[in-house]
């Protein structure tokens, strides 16, 4: 799962703390110390946790103080989430639907 509520940097495994220089990806939300991620960057341009191409959220670098634009992410992922929740859903009424209008025509053979 991915790390975006973890105050945790995935490179170096230290904690993030309120004072550090923090970056944010865009591909999975993921915050990075600014220092690790750059270093990662000279060896790579994929993303060490989810492996797509870094793309960092507006070239800003974001103070763990700023909350507002995490919480900003986090809101975004939780959206994505229940939309997938509520087209499961809707696939499941469909079948189950099916199933129950199947029902008499396999008893009448």
């Amino acid at each position: 799962m991915y790390n975006y509520m973890l105050n945790e940097c995935i490179i170096c495994l230290n904690n993030i703390n309120e004072n550090d220089q923090i970056i944010i990806t865009e591909c999975c939300a993921n915050n990075f110390h600014k220092n690790c991620l750059y270093m990662w960057l000279n060896n790579s341009n994929n993303c060490p946790l989810c492996r797509n191409i870094i793309n960092v959220v507006n070239n800003n670098i974001f103070n763990n103080t700023n909350k507002s634009s995490i919480d900003n992410i986090e809101i975004s992922i939780l959206l994505y989430y229940f939309h997938i929740l509520v087209l499961i859903c809707f696939i499941s009424i469909i079948i189950i639907t099916s199933f129950i209008l199947l029902i008499p025509y396999y008893y009448n053979y």
